[in-house]
């Protein structure tokens, strides 16, 4: 290791051990044992929870309150059957053979996953052999998490989060919100992402670095506020982004989900059920995701 790198390390370190000393033995589960899990405690999680402690991080900068909200969108894409107004689970289920037979050049190498996991757009592997939980809380900590479409990333996160006591939000937090919302709205047409990426440094009750703000508008999109007009667009081969890469300035962000999701907080708005996606999620009056409006 440089020298450079040595002192890269050490700092990380130093700033994550500020935030945390927690300490997790590596993790050894199958992916059915993580769905049902994460179906418990999902089930017992209360919506708002997750929605307040998602504003509450803007001026605590406790990223950990951050990444429970898009955790938990995608827990109930995974698992909500809107039929039978239920969380449901599944066994794994791998594609065929000729699924990998015809990928034999793709890099990252195909790793055999879960087809019902992978069509909600959530990696997972049928069993996790000595998972270094450590790593997922570092990420969890220090960015607001960089997994949130991964299932061990997200079955830990929601445990943990379960375990917090969450502060409501504060006038400072919908302040730096609703900026983050009007520099959306606001940027200029056909600017990049990175374009809006830059204007969030200028507010300046909101603390935070480059990599925060990369995976906050990350997160927005994927649960549906930054939404593209369209996803027939060029973007980078390399992008800081997964779901935000399609947006563009003029875009703007979805007024209704930010409604239905902090509608409770923001003046003049109300708490609306809304479809994300055209998947379900729960209402934000709802205690559980049993409570589902379609």
């Amino acid at each position: 290791m440089s020298e450079q790198l040595q002192k890269e390390t050490e700092r990380f370190i130093k700033a994550y051990r500020k935030k945390t000393d927690a300490y997790f033995e590596p993790l050894t589960i199958t992916h059915d044992e993580c769905l049902s899990r994460l179906a418990c405690v999902v089930e017992k999680l209360p919506f708002e929870n997750v929605t307040k402690a998602f504003l509450s991080s803007f001026s605590t900068r406790r990223l950990e309150l951050r990444s429970a909200l898009p955790s938990y969108v995608a827990a109930c894409i995974l698992l909500v059957n809107k039929e039978k107004q239920c969380l449901e689970t599944h066994h794994f289920e791998t594609h065929p053979a000729s699924y990998y037979a015809s990928r034999p050049y793709e890099w990252p190498p195909v790793v055999p996953s879960c087809r019902i996991c992978e069509a909600q757009g959530i990696y997972s592997n049928e069993n996790y052999e000595e998972e270094d939980l450590n790593i997922l809380n570092y990420e969890r900590v220090m960015y607001g998490g960089v997994r949130h479409s991964h299932l061990e990333y997200i079955m830990f996160d929601l445990e943990e989060f379960a375990k917090l006591d969450v502060p409501e939000p504060t006038d400072k937090d919908i302040e730096i919100f609703q900026k983050i919302l009007e520099a959306a709205e606001n940027c200029p047409t056909g600017a990049s992402p990175g374009k809006l990426r830059d204007k969030l440094k200028e507010i300046k009750e909101f603390k935070s670095n480059k990599d925060e703000r990369s995976i906050l508008l990350d997160v927005l999109a994927m649960i549906g506020i930054l939404c593209p007009k369209s996803f027939d667009r060029n973007y980078p081969v390399w992008s800081d982004w997964r779901y935000f890469k399609h947006w563009k300035g003029g875009d703007g962000y979805n007024h209704k989900t930010v409604d239905i999701f902090f509608g409770s907080y923001l003046p003049n708005k109300e708490p609306l059920p809304v479809r994300i996606s055209g998947r379900p999620t729960p209402s934000t009056t709802a205690s559980t995701t049993s409570e589902i409006i379609a």
